[in-house]
């Protein structure tokens, strides 16, 4: 800020701002509005002036919260959560950018993504956010409705095939003809050998259910079916 005085007697003029400083020019960076006000007085002392000026510090804040399923193959909507801002330049991390206040992106692979967005207002202000987000596997389940627990070489264990649940949160149950659970895990890379208390169990059509979670919704999904054991 900058005072230019005139009149009074000689140049040799002093300068106090409620600040501190003493210079006709100072540089300032308030944080929020202030009102900064300087005396100015001639070398005499006989012409005394006071003066003010008024800083208004407009805030700007950028922020965003990201919607949706996050997981592969599927677009993801970004809101945007910003205050005192009039423009927007985002960057996806995925090779993407956008100007638009709630953009949306496609994410087609299983990573992290960086996500920056940096927001302006008019009075050139800008603030600037990033934030990972994880884009999770697409949820899929296979199970086999058959296997032989005969001895030989090949498809000997009962195992399915999940990819993209939270491996912490898994339920296989394994019923008989009277509902009775003869094989249980809460580890979906551990199969069933076809026994039960040791011994192998009869050939036959035996009921199986599974309960899984989704990593990144407070979800559950749950399947039933039939698995045919083959000797």
């Amino acid at each position: 800020m900058l005072r230019s005085p005139s009149g009074g007697i000689g140049n040799d003029y002093t300068f106090q701002w409620n600040s501190g400083q003493t210079d006709s020019i100072i540089t300032v960076s308030p944080s929020t509005t202030f009102e900064y006000i300087v005396g100015i007085a001639d070398g005499c002392g006989t012409v005394s002036h006071w003066d003010s000026t008024t800083m208004n510090i407009i805030e700007i804040s950028a922020n965003f919260a990201a919607t949706g399923l996050l997981e592969e193959q599927t677009d993801v909507t970004f809101q945007n959560l910003s205050v005192g801002a009039d423009s927007y330049s985002w960057d996806f991390g995925n090779g993407e950018t956008s100007n638009e206040v709630n953009p949306t992106t496609f994410c087609g692979e299983p990573m992290n993504y960086s996500i920056t967005l940096i927001a302006t207002n008019d009075a050139g202000c800008i603030d600037s956010v990033t934030q990972i987000i994880e884009i999770k596997p697409e949820f899929s389940i296979y199970v086999p409705n058959a296997f032989t627990p005969d001895g030989e070489e090949f498809n000997q264990n009962w195992k399915i095939f999940v990819n993209g649940h939270d491996q912490y949160d898994f339920d296989l149950y394994l019923y008989n003809r009277w509902g009775e659970v003869i094989w249980e895990s809460h580890d979906a890379s551990v199969g069933w050998d076809g026994t039960y208390q040791g011994q192998l169990v009869q050939s036959g059509m035996y009921t199986w259910q599974i309960t899984v979670k989704l990593p990144y919704v407070d979800e559950r999904r749950e399947f039933v079916g039939h698995v045919s054991v083959l000797r």
